[in-house]
């Protein structure tokens, strides 16, 4: 491992991010079943260069993508609270956990500071190994608490 580096997404580099994110999706056991539309993310990816309430940041190992994590701000039908959502969150395998990816993480709240947003809903839809380690470090270490759960019914 290198000397780990985190910038915000920018144009020159979505054809490289889409490609990162094309190849985490389409490995991870969770998403097998979904139709991955390559263009869709770049559109998407680019939005996060442009439009300020949606965000990417890349996480670069002697700028090497390893790790990735985009969000967008938004409110609920019931509140005008400014909420931000993760879009997705990609690390590769090697660099989870001991603290690796926490300067990506980190980023990504002060984004959440700088825009001034109420509030931060985290998902995670990993491999259950993976789950784990997630609840305790963001329950424990962040001051996360538990909201509910994602139930899926694939049609």
């Amino acid at each position: 491992m290198g000397k780990i580096k985190v910038k915000a997404l920018e144009r020159k580099d979505v054809l490289k991010a889409t490609d990162y994110i094309y190849k985490a999706v389409n490995s991870a056991p969770t998403y097998k079943e979904h139709s991955l539309n390559k263009k869709g993310m770049e559109r998407t990816l680019s939005d996060c260069v442009y439009d300020p309430s949606k965000c990417c940041y890349l996480m670069l190992d002697n700028n090497k993508i390893v790790g990735m994590l985009g969000g967008y701000i938004s409110s609920t039908w019931f509140s005008s609270d400014r909420i931000l959502y993760d879009m997705g969150i990609f690390i590769d395998e090697k660099y989870r956990g001991g603290g690796k990816s926490k300067p990506l993480l980190m980023k990504w709240f002060e984004y959440a500071d700088d825009m001034a947003v109420d509030e931060i809903i985290f998902s995670c839809t990993a491999d259950p190994a993976y789950y784990k380690q997630l609840y305790e470090y963001f329950t424990k270490k962040l001051e996360f608490t538990l909201m509910g759960v994602y139930l899926k019914k694939r049609r």
